[in-house]
């Protein structure tokens, strides 16, 4: 189909996403199954929701399939779907990778379909890498080595050196894409994921050496002042640059720092990536269009799970809000 009418069907079925009126309902609702009947209305699986509506993973499987069913449908760029997808191979291979060296949980944090299957991930718990792409059998080995010598890795050295590895391989792939937007989307996450890293280390301690991930907007010599600065101030000074600016999240980066509490950081990062996401995403004749709505489904995802398990915990709607921050008012 051509993009002119892709573009046009995905502004009628962005009115069926989430929005702040939904969300709040699902957050007041009584119970995590009546907070589920919301979905109702935005696509989800009706024969989930209404013969299983407290098996919150299926809930989440069968949307999560769905949004990949339609973006291969929505998407006619086949060098996007091979960054997307590979995103995915990378996602999965971390997670693998710290089940086998750190006994990490697997199943709920994987994503079904990336380019590699499950058979084919599962060679990693032998350590038989193969199957996969050049750049991470070499990382993968690479931490082999490290656990051999007696220093095993740690989940923040696993993810950033293959975070490493992904997004090299990204930037150099998303050239023949030749989208602006998409390209600054990555280097955002980039930035985003290195200024949450440094913040981890300058309050647990460590070494930007093991966290870094090359390619962002900011330089080394800039989170290295972030890391070392003797106060806030001076280290929310570091988020505003010549090609970036990350001010918004002075307030969460703060309370970070100061109280070593990261989850508000974390919905602030979350919902800055979103927003960056969506730029470009009104041009009916642009390719951002279908890859903003990807990203805007796979977060809405997250915000569902959220909600809908600390709904079966019994939290409160006050714990809740408090846990989404600002991301269901992000637009």
């Amino acid at each position: 189909m051509g993009i002119i009418y892709t573009n046009a069907v995905i502004s009628i079925r962005e009115t069926k996403m989430l929005n702040a009126d939904r969300i709040r309902r699902m957050v007041g609702a009584e119970t995590a199954e009546d907070a589920a009947k919301v979905l109702f209305e935005c696509g989800y699986s009706e024969t989930v929701l209404t013969t299983e509506p407290s098996n919150i993973d299926k809930i989440i499987r069968h949307k999560r399939i769905a949004n990949v069913t339609e973006f291969k449908e929505f998407c006619d760029d086949e060098n996007l779907k091979q960054v997307v997808f590979t995103y995915f191979d990378y996602h999965n291979a971390t997670v693998y990778y710290k089940h086998r060296v750190l006994g990490e949980e697997i199943q709920a944090s994987i994503y079904p379909f990336g380019n590699v299957d499950e058979r084919g991930m599962n060679l990693i718990l032998q350590k038989r890498y193969d199957i996969l792409p050049e750049c991470l059998q070499i990382i993968l080995k690479e931490l082999d080595f490290q656990d051999s010598e007696g220093r095993t890795p740690t989940a923040i050295e696993i993810e950033s050196k293959i975070n490493n590895a992904k997004f090299c391989y990204i930037l150099r792939r998303q050239k023949k894409i030749r989208n602006k937007d998409i390209k600054n989307y990555y280097m955002t996450e980039i930035d985003l994921l290195n200024i949450k890293n440094t913040i981890k280390i300058r309050n647990m301690g460590g070494s930007l050496n093991t966290v870094l991930i090359c390619g962002g907007h900011i330089g080394r010599e800039y989170l290295e002042k972030m890391l070392h600065a003797r106060n806030t101030e001076a280290v929310k000074s570091c988020l505003v640059g010549m090609s970036y600016d990350y001010k918004e999240l002075s307030k969460d980066v703060e309370r970070a720092i100061e109280t070593g509490d990261m989850l508000p950081l974390e919905v602030a990062i979350n919902k800055f990536l979103m927003k960056t996401s969506m730029k470009g995403a009104d041009d009916l004749f642009s390719i951002n269009m279908s890859f903003g709505y990807f990203i805007h489904q796979m977060n809405e995802l997250k915000t569902v799970k959220t909600i809908l398990v600390f709904k079966k915990l019994g939290f409160s709607p006050e714990f809740i809000r408090e846990q989404l921050g600002g991301t269901y008012d992000f637009k």
